[in-house]
C-alpha cells in the first residue's frame, strides 16, 4: 500500500530510487527525450503544438518548444515509478515504409529513455498522424 501511495504521489514524475536518494524527472522532460528521439530516425517529423510538424531529422528545434507547453500535444506520458508508457505522434515523408519507420521509432525512443535517464520503457505508442512530401530534389 505504501508503495501505490508513493505512485499516486509522485503522478508527474518518474523516480529512480537509489541507495543516496531519490532522483525525480518529470514527464515533460521524458517526453522531450522521447521527442528528440523520435526526430533522429530519417524520414520523421515530430508533430508539435495543434498537430503541425516543427522539425525535420537533422534541424534543431527550438529550446523553448522541445519541453515546454507548446511540445507537449506531441507526446503523452505515462509514469509509475521508474515505469514510462510513451505515446507520440509523428508525420513520416511520403514513400517510406510506415510500418518499418513506426518500429525504428520505438526503437530509437527506448534506446534514448535508457541511455538519458535510466527509466523502463514498458509501452511507446507510435501515431503517424500525417505524410509529408518530399522536397524537391536540385537539378
Amino acid at each position: 500500500m505504501a508503495q501505490i501511495r508513493e505512485l499516486s504521489r509522485n503522478a508527474w514524475h518518474a523516480v529512480l530510487t537509489d541507495p543516496t536518494g531519490q532522483t525525480r524527472i518529470a514527464a515533460r522532460v521524458v517526453g522531450a527525450v522521447a521527442r528528440l528521439a523520435a526526430e533522429s530516425v530519417p524520414h520523421v517529423s515530430v508533430a508539435l503544438g495543434n498537430g503541425r510538424p516543427e522539425t525535420r531529422a537533422g534541424q534543431s528545434p527550438s529550446p523553448t518548444e522541445i519541453a515546454g507547453a507548446a511540445g507537449e500535444p506531441a507526446t503523452d506520458v505515462g509514469v509509475a515509478g521508474s515505469h514510462v508508457i510513451i505515446d507520440v505522434q509523428i508525420a513520416v515523408d511520403y514513400g517510406v515504409p510506415i510500418a518499418h519507420v513506426a518500429q525504428a521509432v520505438r526503437s530509437r525512443i527506448i534506446e534514448h529513455l535508457v541511455a538519458h535517464t535510466g527509466l523502463t520503457t514498458s509501452e511507446v505508442n507510435v501515431i503517424v498522424i500525417d505524410v509529408l512530401a518530399s522536397p524537391p530534389t536540385e537539378t
